[in-house]
């Protein structure tokens, strides 16, 4: 027996030193032989690794020489193909690729698929074997020396697959399918089906490479014949049935199938009657993962992936899943009054804060386990001892309202990313009602995350042509309720000492220190957020026709008979569009003074961006309402922020827009000087000096030198975020119990 063994390894050894050179002289004669064929269709199919690895390339070969284009270059000379011997060239090379593809049957390439499918799984990876072993083949091991690594022959392996599904759809499809649904045949008879995860996994992206290869636009699936489409979608239908009647409920699993629900993306792009049922088979999945889970771990990376599958099905399905994002009313109508109050008593548990949640607001990582508790998936715990225990079923409603939420704010957000598709075949009077219907009865923290999730990326993608329809009827309201609830939470944060937030019911109970540092966390979460969506609007990208400061000519001349009309800039300003609507304009504005005077020196950055636009626009147009609104109200608005001990690290901002409004509008309106001239150690000779000083200078960094050393003379040294002291002290977090202060020197 042992000389038996030395013979055959010395026998594979020569094979595999000698199979490469053999390969290319094969590939020389293929064209004329079919036997050559067999015989390199047989090394392929061999159980040794080396001789199968070997033939491989000469597979790759032949097939990439098959389907390429042919490079041919035209040149006016005698040195290379003239223009008249291009034609029977390519018609020469088309007969010789015909020829090649021509041995290529169906046959051969299901051989091909069958064992490149077996082949994908690594040794180390089938911990037993089953029915869906590879039975004999010598599978990829790490001791398989001097061929690269796993990752490199499989990539090889993928592309020989990509080849074969490109030039016969129909025995990719069919080969695929079938192996699949025998994995999931096998899956659904087994008492243990993770012994066959291994085999399932290996076969994910096999399908991947298949359904892109068939359905990613750049094949002649589109415009392929009806008979084609037809087989094609029955293949891939049949194989979404198997793929949804999995009902395991075992994490592992549960993330493969979000794999390979995701994996058929692109089908479901040209086939939309099958979107329905994968949307619906995503939900089952999130809601059947064991709420209990003793490694905590799976469930949460199962429930991360369903999450994903559902952003990266949007994409690839593109406007197939549109209709299907409508994945929200109803979950935004339970926090309704009229509503609420009829809901039971488990669904009014669930609509509370999860453990994680309130750790996360009071600045904790997860909160340890105490005897008694449970772990759901999204890691929230609660000790059945303790009151506020929520039973399972009501953990169950959590999971289900968060994950509706959540994946469904992150799928509409990616679907505005599409651009006109999404805007100009989406209904926006039932975008409208979905999303802002009960604006007024959401919490801070779900208005924060429509926010962050959808509107910031909407208004980055919509078109210029839809910002009528669009942006009205959805900031409208939003910039209303926000006003005003921002305003009255500030109000009672800044006198009171407690910001009164819309939360309350979805606080549990807990110490009072605890509940006023959450309050006070959401409040600024959802503040910074909707300053981030100003900030948004005033993007460079979004007002390309707003001028800058250096079209203004001289400090404080600016040509009245060169100001323009606000509708001057309409063509692509944002902001300029939403100052022309004054259903926007008076809460955005409103928002905007008032965020001075709340001390989030974050928000406040990012109020400063658009409130610089709106001051080119004021500066820059005859727009007389607009003028006096800057010229007086933020004027003076800024000021007092300067005033603030929060926003000595955006100071600077601060005295570069109190800087252009002055000099630049002080000659049109009386504002500025009445206002400066209302400070407390000011009089009008020094008034007339400092303008002028500036008058004396061009510099931009002068200038505003100047501004900060007045504006500190006229407070008497009390406009604290300018006042020159050794520390100071700034609030950057309150997420603690105790206070946290950093101190930065100026």
């Amino acid at each position: 027996m042992k000389v038996t063994t030395s013979l055959w390894n010395m026998y594979v050894k020569v094979w595999c030193l000698w199979v490469p050179q053999i390969c290319n002289v094969l590939l020389e004669i293929a064209l004329h032989s079919h036997s050559i064929y067999s015989r390199c269709l047989g090394f392929f199919q061999h159980f040794k690794l080396a001789l199968h690895y070997q033939s491989l390339q000469f597979w790759l070969v032949l097939l990439r020489d098959a389907m390429s284009k042919p490079k041919l270059s035209v040149h006016s000379s005698g040195d290379g193909l003239t223009a008249t011997n291009v034609d029977s060239t390519l018609a020469q090379v088309d007969e010789e690729k015909r020829k090649i593809l021509s041995f290529l049957n169906d046959d051969i390439c299901s051989t091909i698929l069958d064992i490149s499918f077996q082949r994908m799984l690594k040794k180390e990876k089938l911990m037993t074997e089953t029915a869906l072993s590879p039975g004999i083949l010598e599978l990829w091991s790490d001791d398989f020396e001097g061929k690269g690594d796993f990752g490199q022959y499989r990539s090889r392996l993928f592309e020989l697959i990509k080849f074969i599904a490109s030039n016969k759809p129909l025995v990719a499809g069919a080969k695929v399918s079938e192996r699949i649904i025998m994995i999931i045949k096998s899956l659904l008879n087994s008492p243990m089906p993770s012994q066959d995860l291994a085999v399932m996994e290996s076969m994910q992206m096999a399908l991947e490479n298949v359904v892109i290869s068939i359905f990613d636009g750049s094949n002649e699936f589109a415009g392929g014949s009806s008979e084609v489409h037809l087989a094609l979608c029955r293949i891939f239908e049949g194989l979404l049935r198997e793929l949804l009647s999995l009902n395991r409920t075992e994490p592992a699993l549960v993330e493969v199938l979000g794999h390979y629900l995701e994996a058929m993306g692109p089908f479901l792009k040209y086939f939309a009657d099958a979107v329905a049922s994968v949307i619906n088979k995503l939900f089952e999945l999130l809601n059947s993962l064991p709420f209990i889970d003793p490694s905590t771990r799976g469930a949460r990376h199962a429930r991360l992936q369903i999450c994903t599958s559902f952003i990266r099905i949007a994409k690839a399905a593109d406007k197939s899943i549109l209709p299907h994002m409508k994945l929200l009313r109803g979950i935004h109508s339970l926090w309704s009054p009229s509503v609420f109050q009829m809901l039971p008593g488990e669904i009014k548990a669930a609509m509370s804060m999860s453990d994680v949640e309130q750790s996360s607001l009071l600045g904790g990582g997860n909160p340890k386990l105490s005897k008694g508790a449970l772990t759901f998936v999204d890691g929230s715990q609660f000790d059945m001892n303790k009151e506020g225990y929520i039973k399972p079923n009501e953990a169950d409603i959590q999971n289900w309202l968060k994950g509706i939420r959540d994946s469904g704010y992150n799928v509409l957000g990616l679907s505005t990313t599409i651009g006109d598709p999404f805007f100009k075949c989406i209904d926006i009077d039932f975008v409208s009602l979905t999303l802002i219907e009960n604006i007024q009865s959401m919490e801070f923290r779900h208005t924060r995350l429509l926010v962050h999730s959808i509107l910031i990326l909407l208004i980055k993608s919509c078109p210029l042509d839809m910002w009528e329809v669009w942006l009205e009827r959805l900031l409208h309201p939003l910039f209303i309720h926000c006003q005003q609830a921002l305003s009255c939470s500030w109000s009672s944060l800044l006198h009171e000492g407690r910001a009164k937030v819309p939360d309350n019911h979805g606080i549990l109970t807990g110490s009072d220190l605890k509940v006023e540092v959450m309050e006070e966390t959401l409040l600024r979460d959802l503040t910074r957020e909707i300053c981030s969506l100003l900030s948004t609007i005033a993007s460079p990208g979004l007002n390309a026709s707003l001028p800058s400061l250096e079209h203004a000519g001289h400090v404080g001349r600016v040509d009245t008979s060169s100001l323009k009309d606000l509708d001057a800039f309409a063509s692509s300003s944002m902001v300029n569009f939403l100052l022309k609507h004054k259903s926007l304009a008076i809460p955005v504005l409103q928002i905007s003074l008032e965020a001075f005077s709340w001390t989030d020196s974050e928000a406040v950055t990012k109020v400063c961006a658009f409130s610089a636009a709106v001051v080119l626009l004021a500066i820059f147009t005859n727009n007389v309402d607009l003028r006096e609104y800057v010229s007086r109200d933020l004027f003076s608005a800024v000021i007092q922020g300067l005033a603030l001990e929060s926003n000595a690290v955006i100071s600077a901002d601060l005295v570069s827009l109190s800087r252009d409004i002055f000099i630049y509008l002080c000659n049109r309106d009386p504002g500025p000087w009445k206002i400066l001239l209302s400070l407390p150690c000011i009089s009008p000779n020094d008034l007339h000096a400092f303008e002028e000083a500036l008058t004396k200078t061009a510099s931009p960094k002068e200038q505003k030198q100047l501004m900060k050393s007045f504006l500190l003379l006229a407070t008497g040294n009390n406009l604290k975020a300018l006042a020159a002291q050794k520390c100071v002290n700034i609030i950057t977090n309150v997420t603690d119990k105790h206070s946290i202060f950093h101190c930065s020197t100026l």
